[in-house]
């Protein structure tokens, strides 16, 4: 049953500009072999064990699983994290049993298997108490239970005992192994600690840092269960520890001659690269504004290490994030269903901090919830796509704002009965060049390197129709590949690391949501090549979300909620300037963007500032950088599922192929509640574009 693992020269940067994590990594696992990867923090262990759960792909490299390629997760593959991440309204077997339901196992055959399994993991007395009444091990012995429900040929443990107490933490390095041996599972486990790698493992590699490579490994063959007292263990402990420390010295080498020289890291980091620039006259400000405007590093730190973690964006860049990603399976409607918390009528908003988010946080923070009637809890700020996906799945968020295509994707490829309610905003998004590029048009990003922040995005759909337009090429290569003089190389990169990067010339240009876009002109020295809302007018980005099945069960709670929403967005059009403030660090903090930076992304939106490049090229279209209307025309949503077939992203796309536009309009959106509380406020109609004679329709204008 067991699989082997081959790890095949691999190397990875986490930004195509960035430094290596891994270098040159050349190993492989045999069926059945239980092995530990040790090393210290930062060594890229975690990293190489994502890799092998199909949650992250290598830059260099690949993993086989049984000679399989692995590109995303699967069953056969499961992981345990450091938190046992159970649902607290459910029972033991609940959650043991959930990775049987997303498989398609039926309740009762689900039920008889998990019986056994909290046998095996000693909690055949606690099946039907709650997890939140149980210790962290008996949760960690859950979460062990709901990995081998599936059978996995693989089983990956990132740390999953270092937060128990040492009597537990023991006693699960000895049974946890035993039970891989018994069904012959493959194992690997990252740990930092020497006893635990000789406790649990067959075999120990070591890892050295920065770059992290494997340079040496040790053969544990000592009798199960093992003794720390043994001297035979002692002797191993003390051989280990002598390899561990040699990994940290300059010359340590790779354990395998066959690896490639390491490449050789930036002799600068971003930070410091940026912190040079940003003391050069004109760098660090655009041309159209003063110097005193630009954020400081202090507000730079604090995106790079708060905003989104850098783990769960490159997750977010493959589009397997959320629970059934964890499992490596499609949920079904019942599974999700399986999983959701007891009902009640509190609003728990979940969001990132973009100005996309803007009618969720007024309509909390001017009460606008509250004056239907509605209790709500303040908005959580969520540091990627991928977590808040999954919270939304999970149902710890009830109300969310996703890019339009995120949707798509989890309603048709991962079955969750998602529903778009309403758009969040208008515009929004543009595309900023390097003044080192001396780049003026979109002819001049041939053979550059551009950043999006998500495949499934309105961003990566209109950069490559603008590419297309000029006869360009996206393409997704490895850093440091040939470009051809036609081809536009497109990566992924946090929304906080591309002005940095594009200061340092580490990219060349990058399209996003705003407020980052006035991050790169004030900070970067970048410079505005075109707004998306000039390209496509009006188009919509994020769009207002929500369960499908809790709409159905609450109409009128619904409507209450999307009454304040469209007020929301009534008094965010009329007033962007204070709703800038508001949203700042300086007003409610809901962003953690000064006011002046909110404010320049939500109006600064004229020719004379925006002349060269030429930026606005439709005036006529009397858009604004960003604008408020909530109704979801039907006519946009026909055009992504379109465009999105012929857009380059990365990971499986096969979903898409057959997926009728016509019927996404009308299964994707729900058009009811939204209208209805149009016809209670009044000045949506005052937005840029309103056609009063035909409210609820119109045609797509483009203008690349």
């Amino acid at each position: 049953m067991g699989a082997t693992i081959s790890l095949d020269y691999i190397s990875h940067r986490y930004q195509a500009a960035g430094p290596n994590t891994l270098v040159g990594i050349n190993n492989c696992i045999k069926p059945g072999e239980l092995c530990a990867l040790i090393g210290r923090s930062g060594c890229g262990k975690s990293t190489l064990l994502h890799m092998m759960a199909g949650l992250l792909i290598p830059s260099e490299g690949c993993v086989r699983i049984n000679n399989k390629q692995v590109q995303k997760p699967s069953a056969k593959w499961n992981m345990m994290f450091q938190k046992a991440s159970l649902y607290p309204w459910m029972s033991v077997k609940e959650n043991a049993a959930l990775g049987l339901l997303f498989a398609g196992v039926s309740p009762t055959q689900a039920s008889e298997k998990i019986d056994g399994l909290l046998d095996m993991v000693g909690l055949h007395d606690k099946k039907d108490a709650r997890v939140q009444s149980l210790s962290g091990g008996q949760q960690q012995r859950v979460a062990l239970a709901r990995s081998l429900a599936t059978e996995p040929e693989v089983l990956l443990l990132d740390e999953p005992f270092s937060a128990l107490d040492a009597f537990t933490r023991s006693a699960l390095q000895e049974e946890v192994p035993a039970i891989c041996r018994k069904l012959n599972i493959t194992m690997v486990t990252v740990t930092h600690d020497i006893d635990e790698a000789i406790t649990m493992a067959d075999r120990v590699l070591i890892m050295s840092q920065n770059p992290g490579r494997i340079v040496d490994e040790l053969s544990v063959d000592l009798p199960w269960p093992r003794r720390h007292m043994d001297h035979k263990f002692q002797h191993l402990r003390d051989e280990l520890m002598q390899m561990f420390v040699q990994s940290e010295t300059p010359d340590s080498q790779p354990t395998d001659t066959s690896i490639r020289k390491p490449l050789q890291p930036n002799s600068l980091t971003q930070k410091e690269s940026i912190m040079k620039k940003t003391t050069t006259p004109g760098i660090a400000t655009s041309t159209n504004e003063p110097n005193e405007e630009a954020m400081s590093q202090a507000d730079l730190d604090y995106l790079q290490e708060h905003e989104m973690n850098r783990r769960d964006f490159v997750m977010d860049s493959l589009a397997m994030g959320g629970l059934a990603a964890t499992f490596g399976l499609t949920g079904s409607a019942a599974s999700w269903a399986s999983i959701q918390p007891p009902e009640d009528e509190v609003l728990r908003i979940g969001y990132l901090p973009i100005t996309d988010a803007t009618v969720l946080l007024v309509a909390h923070a001017k009460g606008f919830f509250e004056e239907e009637g509605i209790k709500t809890e303040r908005p959580t700020l969520i540091r990627g796509w991928s977590p808040l996906i999954e919270g939304f799945a999970a149902g710890k968020f009830n109300l969310v704002h996703f890019l339009k295509p995120i949707p798509i994707w989890m309603r048709y490829n991962n079955g969750f009965p998602v529903k778009i309610m309403s758009w969040a905003h208008l515009n929004g998004s543009g595309v900023v060049v390097g003044k080192h590029t001396g780049v003026e048009s979109f002819e001049g990003l041939g053979g550059k390197q551009v950043a999006v922040p998500y495949w499934y995005s309105m961003h990566n759909i209109v950069l490559q129709m603008a590419l297309k337009n000029v006869g360009l090429k996206p393409v997704i290569k490895g850093y440091g590949e040939e470009l051809a003089a036609d081809e536009v190389n497109l990566q992924i990169m946090p929304p906080p690391d591309m002005p940095p990067a594009l200061a340092a010339k580490k990219i060349d240009a990058f399209i996003v949501a705003e407020p980052f876009n006035a991050a790169g002109e004030l900070l970067a020295g970048g410079k505005m090549l075109r707004f998306t809302g000039d390209m496509w007018k009006n188009h919509p980005c994020c769009v207002v979300c929500m369960n499908e099945d809790k709409v159905k069960a609450n109409p009128e709670w619904t409507q209450k909620v999307m009454n304040a929403i469209v007020k929301a967005q009534i008094y965010s059009q009329q007033n962007k300037k204070e709703v800038a403030y508001l949203l700042s660090k300086d007003g409610e903090g809901y962003l953690p963007m000064k006011a002046n930076v909110v404010e320049r992304a939500m109006t600064l939106y004229d020719e004379e500032s925006y002349a060269e490049p030429d930026a606005i090229q439709n005036p006529d279209w009397k858009s604004g950088r960003i604008d408020f209307q909530p109704w979801p025309f039907p006519s946009a949503t026909k055009l992504i599922v379109n465009e999105l077939k012929s857009t380059l992203v990365g990971g499986d796309a096969t979903f898409l192929n057959d997926l009728d536009p016509n019927f996404v309009v009308e299964d994707l959106v729900d058009y009811q509640f939204v209208k209805a509380a149009m016809e209670k406020h009044s000045g949506w109609e005052d937005v840029p574009g309103f056609n009063a004679e035909n409210p609820f329709e119109r045609e797509e204008i483009i203008n690349l």
